[in-house]
């Protein structure tokens, strides 16, 4: 019995070792746990506390990289809105007319293409994380294509490359998409083509109507060139970034690279897809398919000012420059292969200078409508031709016909109404291409203002006559800012019991959210640059006294006075085209010439009239006769008869004249 006892306490003594060294071990086991523990969750900290950092400096370096943005965005908007605004100004003046008209019309819509395109370098970040938004509205896609291809017409010129532009009349004028990403699409597509087109090449821009219903339409657009082409094995590396076809013809090209992964990412956005086809040696066509809504319009117009009803003689039906242009053509009346007396243009291609001479013989008394690749310096166009180059498109054709029978309406002003502001304004703005926009705006609305440089002179000005009753005040200003500015001037009116005076912020930022901040800021409204005029009469006729005057009403005291006496007489179509034996379209072309040129003729006249050079009256006299005569003005053509007779007394030549000129003003008005 002891011994079995014996053996259950040394049991117990052995379980009872055991457990404690099982506790020990646990023991050691849970310390070595805790300590691995506090050096991991140490080790988290530090990774947290190196994360947070990192994320800080993430954040600065976004900040930085933000600020840099808009700073650069500023910096170069600031010389880009005084085109925008100048052209603008220049676009409306009446002294602009023709070809001039259109080439500061493609100067402002280029900056303002640009303009677009900096705004959205504003959204960097977003384009970063994938965010790149598409903005679509409105889009005259007749408009927009002639633009791009006046854009790159005189590109393809310098490297003797025909550019043809052909676009199918019977799409829709007005889509619904992002206008300015399109154009920076075919702006990309086209500038590759002429970059990497052979001189004496071809690139054609199509633009076909792939299927149309009530609501939408399917658009096909390609650019198709004569260039070095492209490997097969590149064709879909090349819309990688920074990826360009390596090709001993383009070694001597500058570029990014970057063009077609731009587009290729703005066609996805589309719904769109870039596809290429291309050989080496043989070009390349760029073609992408567009589905967009479409817009019913009242205005079915493809050209603004659209002249029609004219009948066009072809001389050479063979020729490319006919192919090119027979479908605008007919937007404009009908073609006739046989030459007679209904006919009012005569359409020419030629091969030579004297081919040219033997047309212009053979219908001297036809106005020439004359199609070639680039502008022939060495030869002089007569009074009734003009010439047009590739690319022909439908407002460039309409333009020249307008202007080769003299039908071109003067752009007016609405309703004829000027606004005359009474007021002062105080403009703070420290780029002096701004300052002289501002000018000319202000002078057009016959307001008084006083311009400064920058926060401190503004300022300065302000407290020296506070009678002002406006501020445009420039947002980026060097010593003190715009902001900083107004605060001093809210200051000052405070302590000096002023009632405050508007200000308006001017930024040429332009930053979405950037209206509400200035706001919030105490800015009392807001513009951005380039200034819109229709914004700006907004904000002044809250702010000063106005009235409106119509222009047509205005008539000075020395005009009133100079109206003596005239004769009875009109310019009448049917009289000068039955007289004459002319259609009534050629009829209105020769009274239009004749109201072009008259003024100055009549101006010559006097000058020699004042000088009593009698040699020069009789000349002139005989010049202008028979001037007259064309537009059957047949009573002044009597007293211009008078007039060559050198004899005649000067007391009669005066009076004479002065019959002549109160008549012809009269008429051409």
């Amino acid at each position: 019995m002891s011994e079995e006892n014996n053996l259950w306490k040394i049991k117990f003594e052995e379980e009872k070792k055991l457990r404690k060294e099982s506790e020990t071990l646990l023991e050691q086991k849970s310390l070595q746990l805790w300590n691995a523990n506090q050096k991991l969750e140490k080790k988290v900290q530090e990774r947290t506390l190196s994360l947070n950092k990192a994320l800080l400096e993430a954040q600065e370096a976004n900040r930085a990289k933000s600020d840099f943005l808009a700073n650069m965005s500023h910096e170069i908007r600031t010389p880009l809105n005084a085109i925008i605004g100048f052209s603008q100004h220049l676009s409306k003046s009446e002294e602009i007319t023709g070809k001039n008209k259109k080439y500061i019309s493609i100067i402002e819509s280029s900056a303002i293409s640009l303009l677009d395109i900096i705004n959205d370098i504003l959204d960097f970040s977003k384009i970063q994380s994938g965010n790149f938004e598409i903005s679509e509205n409105e889009v005259d896609i007749y408009a927009l294509s002639e633009h791009v291809i006046d854009l790159f017409s005189q590109r393809a010129k310098d490297k003797h490359i025909r550019l043809v532009f052909n676009i199918d009349r019977n799409i829709p004028k007005k889509i619904i998409t992002d206008g300015i990403r399109l154009r920076q699409v075919i702006s990309n597509l086209l500038s590759n083509a002429i970059k990497f087109t052979y001189e004496r090449g071809i690139i054609n821009f199509n633009i076909r109507l792939v299927q149309k219903d009530e609501t939408f339409a399917t658009i096909l657009f390609e650019i198709v060139d004569t260039g070095i082409g492209i490997p097969k094995n590149k064709l879909e590396s090349i819309f990688d970034p920074f990826i360009q076809v390596e090709h001993i013809e383009n070694k001597q090209q500058n570029g990014t690279g970057l063009g077609l992964s731009i587009s290729k990412h703005i066609l996805t956005l589309l719904d769109s897809k870039l596809e290429v086809k291309s050989e080496i040696g043989m070009g390349s066509t760029f073609s992408f398919s567009l589905t967009c809504n479409t817009i019913q319009s009242d205005e079915d117009e493809l050209v603004e000012d659209k002249i029609d009803s004219l009948v066009f003689y072809i001389n050479n039906r063979d020729s490319d420059y006919y192919f090119y242009v027979k479908e605008y053509l007919n937007l404009f009346g009908k073609l006739v292969f046989e030459f007679s007396d209904e006919i009012d243009i005569v359409v020419v291609c030629f091969e030579n200078k004297s081919q040219l001479d033997e047309i212009r013989q053979t219908y001297e008394n036809k106005p020439l409508l004359i199609l070639n690749d680039i502008e022939l310096n060495e030869i002089a166009l007569r009074n009734n031709e003009i010439l047009i180059t590739l690319p022909f498109h439908p407002s460039k054709v309409n333009d020249a016909l307008c202007e080769l029978t003299s039908l071109k309406h003067e752009t007016k002003k609405l309703d004829n109404i000027i606004e005359k502001f009474d007021g002062r304004i105080l403009i703070a703005e420290d780029n002096s291409a701004n300052q002289e926009l501002l000018k000319v705006i202000l002078e057009q609305f016959y307001i008084s203002y006083t311009i400064t440089s920058n926060g401190r002179e503004v300022i300065e000005a302000y407290e020296k006559d506070h009678s002002y009753d406006l501020i445009l005040m420039d947002i980026n200003m060097p010593e003190l800012n715009g902001v900083e500015a107004l605060y001093e001037i809210r200051k000052y009116e405070n302590k000096n019991s002023i009632k405050n005076i508007p200000v308006v912020a001017l930024t040429a930022n332009a930053i979405k959210g950037d209206k509400e901040k200035f706001l919030m800021l105490g800015m009392t409204e807001y513009l951005s640059k380039p200034i819109d005029v229709n914004e700006f009469l907004k904000i002044a006729k809250k702010y000063l006294k106005y009235e409106e005057l119509n222009e047509n009403n205005i008539v000075t005291q020395d005009k009133s006075i100079e109206v003596l006496y005239e004769i009875d007489e009109k310019l009448d179509v049917k009289k000068i085209a039955a007289k004459i034996g002319i259609s009534e379209n050629i009829a209105n072309m020769i009274i239009n010439k004749f109201k072009m040129d008259i003024k100055k003729d009549l101006s010559e006249f006097k000058e020699f009239i004042d000088k009593e050079d009698r040699e020069n009256i009789s000349q002139k006299s005989h010049y202008i006769k028979n001037s007259c005569l064309n537009v059957a003005l047949d009573e002044v053509c009597k007293l211009l008869y008078d007039l060559e007779n050198k004899e005649l007394p000067m007391t009669e030549v005066k009076e004479k004249y002065k019959i002549i000129e109160n008549t012809i003003e009269s008429i051409i008005k």
